[in-house]
């Protein structure tokens, strides 16, 4: 008699984050950049659009809060993902070390999150 098997389970989206500071500097609110990698499996996971992607600072620091405040969005194709962030409310840039988290969801439900350090000098 063959055993029943569970359905298959998707498999997470495994998230890599890469930042830069771009044009972002102290005092100014032009936006900084993460780099995204979403793969699944091993596989790239390319269709993703600006939807599926929240940005979370939980530790704000006054004139730096740039939660959910994507300004440009980028599908390279290959599984690799563009953001910009800038600050919120046309506040500007305080130097420091930003904390922040990258909730990433797919189509068909599959989730994946990632920490990132965001450096504005």
């Amino acid at each position: 008699k063959p055993s029943a098997k569970a359905p298959a389970a998707p498999l997470p989206l495994t998230l890599s984050v890469q930042t830069s500071a771009g044009g972002a500097a102290s005092s100014n609110n032009q936006p900084a950049g993460l780099l995204i990698l979403v793969t699944s499996g091993g596989w790239p996971v390319t269709d993703l659009n600006q939807d599926h992607f929240t940005v979370m600072q939980h530790f704000d620091t006054p004139g730096n809060t740039f939660s959910n405040n994507i300004v440009s969005f980028r599908n390279a194709g290959s599984g690799a993902y563009l953001i910009q962030v800038r600050p919120n409310g046309g506040a500007v840039w305080r130097s420091g070390h930003l904390l922040g988290q990258l909730l990433v969801s797919s189509p068909d439900d599959r989730q994946g999150q990632a920490a990132f350090k965001l450096i504005i000098r």
